[in-house]
């Protein structure tokens, strides 16, 4: 838990290398793909959301970088291997024929048509990300103590020290998401 709580809270990624040098992307992959395991794990919807969100946000800027890299290419010099990876990223609705000059300057308008809806999708989701990660924020801000509060209640809820900064996140994860269970049940039994 420890170093779940200094990416959590400090965005301290680095804390993920366990050997070699990722680059900062692959840590906030790695990162993103433990806080979706995280939300699994503990039950948390809300969180779950903000992580697919953020998760596909990312690769969809990805796309758009790769698509404009390849389309660079194509707008040179055609290559049949760049056809086939622009069709494997969801353009495949284009045949990309360079021997028929119309047709091929036509998809070239569509598929930039295509690539400034991606990048308007992208800013609407980045919008609905902020409003989410706004209402978190003035809701709770989340740092160690927050975490402290959680043991606190958790241990409280199981009667002894159930969890700490030493325990493992699935085994957190675990007793979090009966603590949860057992304040809905108690809220539905009190209604």
């Amino acid at each position: 838990m420890e170093k779940f709580i200094a990416c959590m809270c400090e965005n301290d990624y680095n804390q993920l290398i366990v050997s070699g040098e990722p680059t900062p992307e692959e840590l906030t992959e790695a990162w993103t793909s433990l806080v979706y395991e995280f939300c699994d794990l503990s039950d948390a919807k809300e969180a779950k959301y903000k992580a697919i969100l953020a998760s596909e946000i990312k690769l969809e800027k990805m796309k758009i970088k790769l698509a404009q890299c390849w389309f660079n290419i194509l707008s040179v010099c055609y290559f049949p291997q760049v056809v086939t990876a622009l069709k494997e990223i969801g353009f495949e609705d284009f045949d990309l024929n360079p021997d028929d000059v119309d047709q091929y300057q036509n998809d070239f308008i569509h598929i930039t048509g295509e690539l400034n809806l991606l990048r308007m999708q992208i800013k609407i989701k980045e919008a609905e990300y902020a409003s989410l990660q706004e209402a978190h924020v003035k809701h709770q801000a989340m740092d160690s103590k927050s975490f402290d509060v959680m043991f606190f209640r958790i241990n409280n809820y199981a009667k002894r020290e159930a969890v700490n900064e030493q325990t493992t996140v699935q085994k957190y994860c675990t007793a979090l998401r009966d603590y949860l269970a057992y304040i809905d049940s108690q809220s539905k039994v009190t209604k």
